[in-house]
């Protein structure tokens, strides 16, 4: 299970209800762990991700663009020092 502080539930309301309910029957798996994996890594790269994650990095930026179409994530700051929001 992700570990949840109160930062996430204050974008998501509650666990069960927004991730469970809302998120995973929109999405893949795949899509999914990038999801939970950015919950606990805001800042991560795409390399971070890749590497993690056992994806392709250039899965990976297939999926984060995935998601940014989505209207799921969003990328807030900049490039090097910016973080990954998780808005939906």
């Amino acid at each position: 299970m992700i570990p949840f502080n109160s930062e996430v539930l204050k974008h998501f309301g509650t666990m069960n209800g927004t991730i469970n309910g809302t998120i995973k029957n929109e999405l893949s798996e795949e899509e999914n762990s990038l999801v939970n994996y950015l919950i606990r890594n805001p800042k991560a790269t795409y390399n971070n991700c890749s590497s993690d994650m056992k994806i392709s990095r250039r899965s990976i930026s297939r999926l984060f663009n995935t998601l940014q179409n989505k209207g799921i994530i969003v990328r807030e700051g900049s490039k090097k020092s910016g973080k990954w929001r998780i808005v939906k």
